[in-house]
Order: structure tokens, then sequence, then C-alpha cells
């Protein structure tokens, strides 16, 4: 049987997803100071925001854990001082005593006091170690053997794919990789898609095996989404993806939806003139749109065309994507798992998805962290379904400068 988790008030703070540990305790004197930290002046807004989370799940999930209300006169049996640290300390000595439990905490001093106590201690981080991170594709390294093998039965699923998580397979000699994908019942050979539209020219191709999945993606699924660092080049592939399913007639126009959330320590320039159009190019939107279709001229020209249309996620609810458009959510990264749901809801059948952002390191808001993150959320949800298709794009292609700058 699985032992119990108990988590002190840091470990129940700094939990990626309290799922993780059910069923858990934890101390009364845990659930005081998480009611403290919500409202106290001294605190600042991050350690808030998590401490109202905590509380929100407790109060949403109160069949996933169980409450301690013992632990003072262990304190003093110990030869402890009566302090909240320690109260909920020997209350997992006694839950322990009972039966045994595994002690997170992320208090170096609570750690030390209860290994030297009998109990088994962990960090909040400790039970993410043994995830394994999904990435939208598997990389393995085969021999030529291997490699016949493998290919005389495509249905073999021993790798243990997704559906539609691609498969890249390396030869041990040098030679060229080749990249399939699991759509559910065999392995198969991803076609070369090209990219040629009128407006980008034929310039453009995927630089990697990443990018060429990212393309193929979207091309054969509903809904891709697509991560990476700053300059891996995300938001020109989706968009010239989109340019060119438009000029091929397949759909009429792409329908950006946009979260202008400021950036995590930069100072705000205050009030916007102009419409609402106006005042989303003039923000961080703009920047994006400007940087890949070349001027504000092209941007209001596709606007003009009815080839573009920009709208706040605070304007999308009872707004719908129809099934000749293709949504665009560039930095997804900064919505939270509701607004990302509200999103997605809006899409019709026939509609084509793309969403795009960085939720390991462009995340510009506590509110959007960890379990909360709308993008990372959505990965977790729709993968292995057969209209969806993820990858992450790990190489940097913008500079040099830019390439370094990502180890900052």
């Amino acid at each position: 049987m699985k032992d119990k988790t108990f988590l002190d008030t840091s470990a129940l703070l700094n939990a990626q997803n309290l799922d993780f540990y059910e069923p858990f305790i934890v101390s009364y004197i845990s659930l005081k100071e998480l009611e403290n930290i919500k409202t106290s002046a001294s605190k600042d807004q991050d350690i808030k925001y998590k401490a109202r989370s905590v509380v929100k799940y407790l109060e949403a999930n109160e069949d996933k854990y169980e409450v301690c209300f013992t632990g003072k006169d262990q304190c003093v049996e110990l030869g402890f001082d009566v302090t909240n640290d320690n109260i909920i300390l020997g209350g997992a000595i006694c839950c322990n005593a009972i039966s045994p439990i595994v002690f997170f905490t992320d208090d170096l001093l609570l750690k030390l006091l209860a290994k030297s106590n009998g109990l088994e201690v962990k960090s909040s981080q400790d039970i993410l170690k043994d995830e394994e991170e999904y990435l939208g594709y598997k990389e393995i390294i085969m021999s030529d053997e291997e490699i016949t093998s493998f290919y005389s039965d495509l249905s073999d699923n021993s790798l243990n794919c997704l559906r539609n998580e691609y498969l890249v397979i390396n030869p041990k000699e040098p030679s060229r990789s080749s990249l399939l994908k699991w759509d559910g019942e065999r392995y198969i050979d991803t076609s070369k898609k090209s990219l040629k539209t009128k407006f980008f020219g034929e310039k453009i191709t995927p630089k990697d095996v990443y990018q060429k999945m990212a393309v193929d993606s979207i091309f054969s699924n509903n809904l891709t989404i697509i991560s990476g660092g700053a300059g891996a080049g995300k938001t020109l592939l989706s968009l010239v993806c989109a340019m060119q399913l438009i000029e091929s007639s397949k759909y009429d126009r792409v329908v950006a939806l946009f979260n202008p959330t400021p950036v995590r320590g930069a100072s705000q320039l205050g009030y916007y003139t102009g419409s609402m159009v106006d005042k989303l190019c003039q923000g961080s939107l703009g920047n994006i749109l400007s940087s890949k279709f070349g001027d504000k001229f092209n941007i209001d020209k596709m606007i003009s065309e009815n080839k573009l249309k920009l709208i706040p996620m605070t304007d999308c609810k009872g707004f719908e994507v129809s099934d000749k458009e293709i949504l665009w959510i560039s930095e997804s990264q900064n919505t939270s798992v509701d607004l990302m749901k509200l999103c997605l809801t809006r899409i019709s059948e026939g509609a084509k998805s793309i969403i795009e952002g960085d939720f390991k390191r462009q995340v510009d808001s506590v509110a959007f962290e960890n379990e909360n993150n709308g993008m990372k959320r959505a990965i977790d949800v729709f993968k292995g379904e057969d209209i969806f298709g993820y990858v992450n794009m790990p190489n940097i292609y913008r500079s040099r400068i830019a390439q370094i700058a990502e180890k900052m």
C-alpha cells in the first residue's frame, strides 16, 4: 500500500499539482497559515496568489486529504519549542507512528529535524522528477539491423508513442535521420510538406527535424501546439503555414486571439489611444505581426481584406471560430487554465487552430504559472487525441546572441 504524504505549509505553497500527492495529510496549523498569507500586507503578491490557489484547491477537494489536529503535545514530549513549524512536524511524527507517511517540506531546518526523528523526507519537487516530459516526439538511436527490424513491422508500438507523437530515428552510423509518426495503428512516414506562399515566397523552409514536425502537425491536425524559446521559429512557421492554407482557399482568414499581458518586470506606458485594433497593434501583438508581415500597412491591408481578425481574449465570450477560419494564439503561455479553456471552446468542428508560446521561460504573470498555465494544461489534456499534435522546438535560430541569452 502506498504511504500517505504529509505536506507542510511550504510544500503546499510550492507544489506543482496537489493531485500528485493524494491522498495527503495537512496540519491544521498549515490551514491557518494559508489563510493568514492570503490577506497579509507583508507578503508579496506571488506568495499570496499561491496561498489563494492552494486554499481554492482544498475547498474544492475535501475528499482528497485529511487534517491533522495533533502536534502540540508531541512538541513538548520531544523537547521542541512550541512553534508552528514544530507543531506541524509533531503532527507528522504522530501520524507516522500510526501509519507510515512521507513528509514533504521545502524548509531546510524542518527537513533535518524530520530526518533526525525517523521520517522519510522529500521536497515538493521530488515527486515531479520521475515524470517524463512530453515533448511531442521521441528520439532514439538504432543500428542498421535494428532499423531493418523496426521497419519490418510498423504496427508494433513497443516504443509506446501516443497517437500523433513523432519518432526520430537516428542511425548509429552517420546517415540521414528518419521521421515517423504513430497514427494510432502504425508508424507512418511524414510527408514532406512544402512551404510556398505568395506573401512569404519560397525562401522559408524548415531548418531542422523539429520544425518539420511542427509543419506536418499544422497541416495534419485540427489543433497544434508549438513551444520553444525566443527565436525558435514558432510564430513564423505558424503564420507561413496559415497563409499557405488561406492562399490555397482552404481557409478564409486568421483569427488572432491575444491576451495583452505586460512583460514581467517591465513598466507600463499607460493609456494607448485609438480603436481596439489600434491598441492591440501598439502593443506586443503589433510587434509580433509587424516583424513577420513586414509593417503596419500590411497588417491593415490584411484586416481590410478580411484575412486577419484581431480579438483580445477579454472579448472572446460568445465568439465562434468558424469552419473556414484558422485560430492563432501567440504568447499562449500567458493564459490561465480557465482562459485557455474559454478560447478552445470557441472552436467549431472544421476550424484549424495553432497555439504557440513558451510556458517554461516566458510566463509574465504568477497567475499563469505551473499547473494554472493554460498552454501546459492544454498539452496534458489533448496529448494522444487523434486531432492533436504538439512539438517542442529546442533550437534557437534568431541569432548567436539569442542562443546565448537563453542561458540567462
